[in-house]
């Protein structure tokens, strides 16, 4: 009887850590299908950006292809994980859906292989991984401290992006 009730409390602590694997999903993202051409609409997406509690992963690719393109030539979420692929900037079979949250990995991978940015002697290795791409971007100072599994907040994202621009030099 005694083994049977130090059972239970493991089993229930590994069934609640299952139901956090998927991520955090934004019921209302931001309206990234628009005229190019509208300068106002653009300047909408990044200031109701910096307002919202997450940045999706279709919010987020948007503002990354900006940053890399000046534009962005796509109109939906899936041309942006192709157009992302095929720069060679995303991972090939990289499958989260457009309304979930960013992760702060897949941001720093992204921008490392934008910016050009080697790192140090892992990243040399094995490449712009999650994990050190994020490592790097906080040493650098361009992303806040955080793991590569935390999500990023709108104002996060734009800080983000705000300081890799100017590591670079770039504009929007």
């Amino acid at each position: 009887m005694m083994r049977a009730m130090t059972i239970y409390p493991i089993v229930a602590l590994l069934g609640l850590g299952t139901l956090g694997c998927e991520g955090t999903r934004h019921a209302s993202p931001l309206i990234t299908e628009y005229d190019e051409n509208q300068a106002s609409a653009e300047l909408d997406f990044w200031h109701g950006l910096a307002d919202e509690p997450v940045t999706t992963n279709n919010d987020a690719f948007h503002g990354l292809i900006e940053l890399a393109n000046e534009t962005d030539p796509n109109t939906s979420y899936e041309q942006r994980v192709a157009w992302l692929t095929e720069q060679g900037l995303l991972d090939e079979g990289f499958d989260r859906p457009g309304d979930q949250a960013v992760l702060r990995g897949t941001v720093a991978q992204i921008l490392c292989r934008i910016l050009d940015i080697r790192g140090g002697l892992t990243m040399h290795l094995i490449g712009a991984h999650p994990r050190y791409a994020t490592r790097e971007l906080v040493f650098l100072e361009i992303m806040q401290p955080g793991t590569e599994q935390q999500a990023l907040s709108g104002i996060e994202f734009v800080g983000t992006v705000s300081r890799a621009q100017d590591y670079d030099g770039r504009s929007p």
